[in-house]
């Protein structure tokens, strides 16, 4: 998927402070067994931490006490029995898109952490794979804090995630 490293202390606080005020618009494309009831939407339900000992950085919704979390999503297409969406992160926070899409009733292809709605017949998951999760960074874009421009990556994935 795509990345972006700054080369120098310099750019590297530019960016972060780009980060930081939402100047950041990233992308995803999610594959799923399962369609979402619609075929676009906002999905805003607040991510907190989830019990430590299935997995020190699970997240879940959490309208108790989880912070404000906005991930947009268009359906795309079905293929094989799988369905994909273009989504659009709004908010950083950890695993965001894979808790809502869990939490819609629709989890991301081969994500064993959040993959069932009960995990008390589990073992702790500290060594689970994220091998051929169903989920890739598409696009990533922002106004280049030294030109001033809109500055876009893209990043097509060799082959369609299942």
């Amino acid at each position: 998927g795509v990345c972006v490293f700054a080369t120098s202390s310099h750019s590297a606080d530019r960016l972060q402070a780009l980060l930081r005020s939402g100047g950041f618009f990233k992308y995803y494309l999610v594959a799923t067994h399962k369609k979402l009831r619609s075929h676009s939407g906002v999905m805003t339900e607040p991510i907190g931490k989830d019990d430590p000992r299935i997995h020190k950085k699970k997240q879940k919704v959490d309208f108790e006490s989880g912070l404000g979390a906005k991930t947009r999503f268009r359906y795309l297409c079905s293929r094989n029995g799988m369905n994909y969406y273009v989504v659009r992160i709004f908010t950083g926070r950890q695993h965001q898109i894979r808790v809502h899409f869990q939490y819609a009733g629709a989890p991301v292809t081969n994500d064993e952490l959040y993959s069932y709605e009960d995990y008390s017949m589990f073992p702790p998951m500290h060594k689970y794979s994220e091998k051929d999760l169903g989920l890739h960074s598409l696009r990533l874009r922002f106004t280049c804090p030294f030109e001033h421009r809109w500055v876009s990556f893209t990043s097509f994935p060799k082959r369609p995630p299942f």
